[in-house]
C-alpha cells in the first residue's frame, strides 16, 4: 500500500453516507491485503520510507478530501455577507470588464495552434475578452477537474498533430527510441532524451533531480508526446504516482492498459527491474513459477555444489582479507527471496552467503518479510536456536533499528547456518559456515 492508493480513492470520494461506507470498505481490504504495510513519500526529500498504516485512520485523518464546488467571484462575496462589500464588488465588476484581457484569440496570430489551445484554457474569455472573464476562468480552472483534463488533451494532442507524431502508439515500438529519432526532424529539433534532461534541471529547479521527480516527469513526458494517450490529467498522475511507489517493489499489478504500457517503458528505461503484470498474467506468476510457488527446496549441500560446478560467476575475486570470493546468480530464488550466493573460502572453512540483489529503487525491508523467510526456513531446517516460528516483540524491534542478531541452525558438528542482518544494505543475508572435513551427510 501506498499514498498513491489514498489518492486513487479521494479522487472518487464524496461526502454521502453510501460514499463513505465503500470507501471504509476498500480502505479495509486494503489493511487485510498488506497487513499495514505502507510506503509513504517523504516530501522534503522525496525519498520513499516503509511505514506501519492504519488505512482507515491514515485516510480520514490525513488525506485532504477534494472540494469540486465550483467558485466564482460572486459566491465568495455573496459568503462575507456584507452590503458594503456588496456595492464595492459591483462597482470594481464594472471595472474589471472594461479592462482586456491582453489575450489575442485572432487565428491569424501565434504558432499553430496556439490560440485553439488558448480558448481552451480561457473559454470565458475568448468569447467576452475582459479582465473580469480571465479571472473567472481561472478559477473555473482551479476547481474543475473536468477542465483540466480537457485542457491537458488539447494542449497534447496541439503537440502531437504540430510535430506529426504517429496517433497509434502501438506502431512505435521502443517509445524512446521512436522519440529519440522522430524529435530532430521536428521543430523540436533535439532528441526526447536532450529535451527531458533539459526540462527536468528546469522543473526540479537544481542542477541535479531527485528520482522522484525523474521518474515521474519522464512518465508524464511520454504522456504528453502521445504514447498511450490517457484520458484524464488526474488519472495520469496518479497512475505516474502508483508507478513511482511500485518501482520499490518486485510486481507492480495494474489493470489500466494504458498505465501498463507507460509502466513498462519507464521501467525499462530506468533499468527497474519491477514486474509489470496485469492481475492475469500475476496469477499465472503465482501459480506457474516455481520461484513463488511454495514447493520443497533443493538439498543446500547439493545447491552449493552444483551453481559451482555448472554456473559461470559472476564475480571471482577477492575481500578485503584478501580471501578468495565467487558470486553467482541463484535463479530460482532459494526460499522464494534469495538471489545471489556468495562463496568465500577461509583457510579452515568456507562460507556460503545466500542475499538478495535489488534491482529497483527499494533501500528498505519490512520485518514481516523477515518473519515468512523464518517460517520458510525452520519448515525446511527446523526449529533455530529460537525454537520459535515467529519474531518476538523485541526481535521486531531490533530488525527496525539495524541491530538484530539473527538466527541460528546448528546442521551438524560441521556446518551451521545464521540467518542476519546483511552490512552495510537493506535486507536479510543467510550465511552457512562449512568446516573443510564437512559432508553433506547429516545436511538436510
Amino acid at each position: 500500500m501506498s499514498l498513491a492508493h489514498f489518492d486513487d480513492l479521494n479522487s472518487n470520494y464524496s461526502h454521502s453516507e453510501k460514499q463513505q461506507a465503500l470507501t471504509r470498505l476498500d480502505l479495509e481490504f486494503l489493511r487485510m491485503l498488506t497487513g499495514g504495510e505502507g510506503l509513504v513519500l517523504d516530501s522534503e526529500q522525496k525519498h520513499v520510507k516503509p511505514r506501519l498504516i492504519n488505512p482507515v485512520e491514515y485516510f480520514f485523518e490525513n488525506i485532504p478530501k477534494y472540494d469540486n464546488t465550483p467558485l466564482s467571484l460572486e459566491t465568495l462575496i455573496k459568503d462575507i455577507n456584507n452590503p458594503g462589500i456588496e456595492l464595492l464588488y459591483e462597482k470594481l465588476t464594472d471595472t474589471l470588464k472594461k479592462i482586456p484581457s491582453g489575450m489575442h484569440f485572432d487565428k491569424n496570430e501565434g504558432p499553430t495552434g496556439y490560440n485553439k489551445g488558448l480558448a481552451t484554457f480561457f473559454p470565458k474569455t475568448a468569447k467576452s475578452n475582459n479582465f473580469y472573464s480571465a479571472i473567472q476562468d481561472i478559477l473555473d480552472f482551479s476547481t474543475n477537474r473536468e477542465q483540466h483534463s480537457k485542457a491537458y488533451r488539447q494542449v497534447r494532442n496541439n503537440v502531437v498533430d504540430q510535430l506529426k507524431i504517429e496517433t497509434d502508439s502501438g506502431k512505435w515500438g521502443n517509445p524512446f527510441d521512436y522519440l529519440n529519432n522522430k524529435l530532430p526532424h521536428t521543430e523540436v529539433g533535439k532528441p526526447f532524451d536532450h529535451v527531458f534532461e533539459e526540462q527536468l534541471k528546469i522543473q526540479s529547479n537544481t542542477k541535479d533531480s531527485t528520482r522522484y521527480n525523474h521518474f515521474m516527469y519522464l512518465f508524464v513526458t511520454l504522456d504528453t508526446y502521445g504514447f498511450q494517450r490517457d484520458k484524464k490529467s488526474r488519472n495520469l498522475i496518479i497512475d505516474s504516482t502508483h508507478a513511482f511507489y511500485a518501482a520499490h517493489c518486485d510486481y507492480f499489478v495494474i489493470e489500466d492498459k494504458k498505465a501498463y504500457h507507460k509502466s513498462k517503458e519507464v521501467y525499462k528505461k530506468l533499468n527497474i527491474e519491477t514486474m509489470v503484470l496485469n492481475p492475469e498474467e500475476f496469477i499465472a506468476v503465482v501459480k506457474g513459477n516455481p520461484a513463488i510457488q511454495p514447493r520443497k527446496w533443493t538439498n543446500w549441500f547439493e545447491l552449493i555444489n552444483n551453481t559451482i560446478e555448472n554456473e559461470e560467476p559472476l564475480l571471482n575475486g577477492e575481500n578485503d582479507e584478501k580471501n578468495p570470493v565467487l558470486i553467482y546468480s541463484i535463479n530460482p530464488k532459494y526460499f522464494d527471496f534469495f538471489n545471489r550466493m556468495q562463496i568465500t573460502r577461509h583457510d579452515e572453512y568456507i562460507t556460503a552467503s545466500f542475499y538478495k540483489k535489488v534491482d529497483n529503487y527499494s533501500t528498505f525491508f519490512f520485518w514481516q518479510e523477515i518473519e515468512t523467510l523464518v517460517k520458510c526456513i525452520v519448515n525446511h531446517f527446523g526449529s533455530s536456536d529460537f525454537n520459535m516460528e515467529s519474531l518476538s516483540k523485541a526481535e521486531k524491534e531490533q530488525i527496525n533499528t539495524d541491530q538484530w542478531k539473527g538466527r541460528f541452525w546448528f546442521l551438524s558438528k560441521e556446518s551451521t547456518v545464521h540467518l542476519t542482518l546483511r552490512e552495510g544494505s537493506p535486507g536479510p543475508m543467510l550465511n552457512f559456515k562449512i568446516n573443510m572435513n564437512a559432508t553433506d551427510a547429516n545436511s538436510h
